[in-house]
């Protein structure tokens, strides 16, 4: 780290113990690795309130108090939080993800990871009010043309802030954006020393339920598998009310399909690599990602796995998935009962999906996030 820059590495946690999946595990992957790093004695958490995760324990932490009240989140990113930074005079603020970051007050340089933009292709969507997807919007516009420097975990999402965003992007200069793949966790493995997780054959499918998941139409391909004689299960990893509030337990009962879909709302890592290992296949039809980890995850543990080729999805799958279009349930049902009927191809997929996985490294992502900080307190001091 260049020796004339002084200051904390403050980096935004309030996410990591409130999103399990995703960002949660982004950031708790990264400070992992950074204890091995030359960094870790500059870095400082910052988070919203008391709590007795593992990492508060291994890093200085702040705690600034979230607000009551209406509009909560976005006072305690806007004003609370530039205010308790301003204190503390950082030489960096990392925020991990796009929703809401701060961008007002702040004297240190920023900089800002951006997973997607989903709310703003997808807005009714994600938010049941077009203002909120407005709003998020102009907050991006300006935390991107502020940022000293911006992570992205695919091409994918880069092309897209480019494309939404450029002149915000190149108001800040050329080189800001800087593509840093995530990775599975390290529990993720084939687990063959555990026992089978479910009786029978299973599909399995993790992650939430928003409509460009697009498991509808994994649902109706479901019935469509029952209808032509299919023994196999669909298993989803996913909140039991999301399940039952999205409409898609109405649908599986309107497609006869009901007992034959079992969702599992709380799993331990050890438990979803068990799932993992021992599907038949893991389908992820979703119509965008930012990235996909889930993908990963499943092809770590040796699934062979079926996917779209939309968005990030080919970035993260490569040639080690069967890739379908998306929006075609014929095309996804044959694609299931090729691989899920052909007990060699399932080998060979499993075999690819172990060789993809190995390419994506925590390690690696934490050491180019640290020689972005290296780069931008460089040019800040």
């Amino acid at each position: 780290m260049a020796a004339e820059a002084q200051g904390d590495i403050c980096i935004l946690t309030h996410y990591l113990d409130r999103m399990p999946c995703g960002v949660g595990r982004y950031v708790e992957a990264l400070l992992e690795e950074f204890k091995a790093l030359e960094i870790a004695d500059r870095i400082r958490l910052i988070h919203d309130r008391s709590n007795d995760h593992a990492h508060y324990r291994a890093f200085r932490h702040t705690v600034v108090p979230m607000p009551r009240g209406p509009a909560r989140e976005t006072r305690w990113a806007q004003w609370h939080l530039p205010r308790a930074l301003a204190a503390l005079r950082p030489a960096l603020i990392h925020c991990p993800i796009q929703t809401n970051p701060p961008v007002v007050g702040l004297d240190a340089p920023l900089v800002l990871t951006v997973w997607d933009v989903a709310p703003l292709l997808w807005p009714d969507r994600v938010w049941p009010w077009a203002r909120r997807a407005l709003i998020y919007g102009l907050i991006l516009k300006r935390a991107l043309a502020r940022a000293a420097a911006i992570i992205v975990p695919s091409e994918s999402t880069r092309a897209d802030l480019a494309r939404l965003f450029g002149p915000a992007i190149e108001r800040g200069g050329t080189g800001r954006i800087e593509v840093i793949p995530c990775a599975a966790d390290k529990r993720f493995r084939p687990r063959l020393d555990l026992p089978r997780p479910m009786p029978g054959r299973y599909l399995l499918y993790v992650g939430s339920l928003v409509a460009r998941k697009n498991v509808a139409t994994l649902i109706r391909v479901t019935a469509t598998l029952k209808r032509r004689g299919s023994d196999l299960r669909l298993i989803l990893v996913t909140p039991q009310m999301e399940f039952r509030d999205s409409g898609l337990e109405a649908l599986a009962r309107g497609e006869d399909v009901a007992d034959q879909i079992e969702v599992v709302e709380k799993v331990t890592m050890d438990g979803l690599a068990a799932l993992y290992t021992h599907c038949e296949v893991f389908v992820f039809p979703s119509l965008y990602e930012g990235f996909g980890l889930p993908v990963l995850e499943a092809m770590s543990c040796g699934a062979p796995v079926i996917t779209t080729r939309r968005s990030s999805l080919p970035e993260v799958a490569g040639e080690a998935a069967r890739l379908v279009g998306g929006n075609d349930p014929e095309e996804l049902a044959r694609a299931i009962e090729a691989v899920a009927g052909d007990p060699v191809l399932r080998r060979r997929l499993g075999e690819a999906s172990l060789a993809q996985a190995a390419r994506f490294s925590w390690r690696k992502a934490a050491e180019q996030t640290a020689a972005v900080y290296e780069r931008v307190l460089t040019r800040h001091a």
